[in-house]
């Protein structure tokens, strides 16, 4: 990501939430990965701005899915 991108990011993305479409970065769905325990973790897909980023972790923390989007 360029410079001038990565500002214009810096000053188009203020908030996050979960499950809130006013927010600027926005979990819209996840679900717990629990099925293999060396593979224990959450899958989620993340809005940002008019991107969906699909996520994979082995955290089962949902905010870690928004933390690893942005």
């Amino acid at each position: 990501m360029a410079e001038s991108e990565r500002r214009k990011a810096k000053n188009e993305y203020k908030t996050f939430a979960i499950h809130n479409k006013q927010a600027d970065i926005d979990l819209v769905s996840h679900e717990y990965l629990m099925d293999n325990p060396a593979q224990t973790g959450m899958a989620g897909d993340v809005l940002i701005g008019d991107d969906i980023i699909e996520i994979i972790t082995n955290s089962i923390e949902n905010y870690y899915l928004i933390y690893s989007a942005i």
